[in-house]
């Protein structure tokens, strides 16, 4: 596992290397909102994590975000009405059944939405 990341240059035809995630991590989701790119959660390898990252290509750097509630992994994240949401995955001992919505505002906090464990 590691931390490298590489983005695709279409007119090039070839991919290269950006700015590294602060923390190697895999089984994260991702998605893009306002220009940057998000990472959300993950595995180093032994522990779930809660950590949100934010990409900007102009800069090439990862900012740290306010974390999850819950540390999960194998999570899906998309983006609805400049929210993003992140539902599903587990943190090595359960399914969690929680979804979270980030605003996508310039203080980027996250909320526990909506709570599907009945």
């Amino acid at each position: 596992m590691h931390g490298q990341v590489e983005r695709y240059d279409a007119a090039k035809d070839a991919w290269e290397k950006v700015a590294p995630l602060s923390a190697p991590r895999s089984a994260f989701g991702a998605c893009a909102i306002n220009g940057t790119i998000l990472a959300v959660g993950g595995s180093d390898g032994h522990m779930s994590q809660r950590t949100v990252e934010r990409y900007n290509p102009s800069t090439n750097r990862w900012t740290s975000l306010p974390g999850l509630t819950t540390r999960r992994e194998n999570l899906g994240v998309a983006v609805y009405d400049g929210q993003v949401f992140a539902a599903g995955g587990f943190d090595r001992s359960f399914l969690s059944p929680a979804v979270l919505a980030h605003t996508g505002s310039s203080v980027l906090s996250l909320r526990l939405l909506v709570n599907l464990n009945l």
